[in-house]
């Protein structure tokens, strides 16, 4: 009975020891070798949406009509003379443009909210020969959770890859959950979210969060490691010597009764 005793405990204790080996899940990207090409989602360009910011800027040979668009004036605050006039876009997906009223960006690229200015300032010979210019203001993604450096990030560029989210909040920690990271996303009036599986390439190349959007929320959630450590003791019997203290006191115990 004794020797069964020892040796059901030694197999729990060998078991203990064969999983204290290398992790294998904090390597990303550990199908790439077995891939040659990975068909990517459909590209997502950033798109305004009410109560995002744009700045917009109007280049002339005319510098007193440059500035006529330059300059603030009424409820288009927050400008300031080098980068242009900035604009928030209201309920109904439009801002206010000078000379040309209410126009509509919502659902639209800078680049389409760009071109649109300067076709309508020159079809109603406002303005001849005039570079347009967007650029976005006060929009970003926020990153939270088990990375180095937890925060929000503004969106400078059309295109902001998850990787690259990832990369500005300085990576994962060592207790971050690579398979199932969590991107909240608003689509209308509906929040909807997604998972990624960082350490599988297909996944996260196909995923239709890759390319982030504004405001959306990425969640890096703690492995079971980090949770363990919220309770006390938590990880103590994931050590080689809690096990090897408590084998030394069930042997010490036999040998009481032998």
């Amino acid at each position: 009975m004794r020797k069964l005793f020892l040796t059901s405990l030694l197999g729990v204790v060998l078991a203990f020891l064969a999983g204290c080996t290398t992790p294998t899940d904090l390597v990303y990207f550990q199908d790439i070798d077995s891939l040659k090409t990975i068909k990517m989602a459909p590209e997502q360009k950033i798109v305004f949406r009410p109560e995002d910011k744009l700045t917009i800027f109007v280049k002339t040979r005319d510098s007193e009509i440059s500035q006529l668009f330059t300059l603030t004036s009424g409820n288009n605050a927050l400008t300031n003379s080098t980068t242009g006039r900035a604009y928030t876009v209201d309920s109904k997906g439009e801002i206010d443009f000078p000379e040309l009223g209410r126009i509509r960006v919502a659902g639209k690229t800078r680049e389409e909210v760009a071109e649109y200015i300067e076709k309508e300032l020159e079809n109603r010979r406002l303005v001849n020969n005039s570079v347009v210019l967007v650029d976005y203001r006060n929009m970003g993604y926020n990153v939270l959770g088990e990375v180095k450096k937890p925060g929000r990030y503004e969106i400078t560029k059309d295109h902001v890859t998850l990787v690259e989210a990832i990369t500005e909040a300085g990576d994962l920690t060592i207790n971050g959950l690579r398979t199932n990271v969590l991107v909240m996303r608003k689509e209308g009036d509906e929040m909807k979210s997604y998972r990624v599986n960082l350490l599988d390439s297909y996944s996260l190349y196909n995923s239709p969060v890759y390319r982030l959007q504004q405001d959306d929320l990425v969640y890096v959630e703690p492995n079971p490691k980090r949770l363990r450590e919220s309770t006390v003791n938590g990880n103590n019997m994931q050590t080689i010597g809690f096990w090897a203290s408590a084998l030394s006191f069930v042997l010490t115990v036999i040998n009481l009764f032998k």
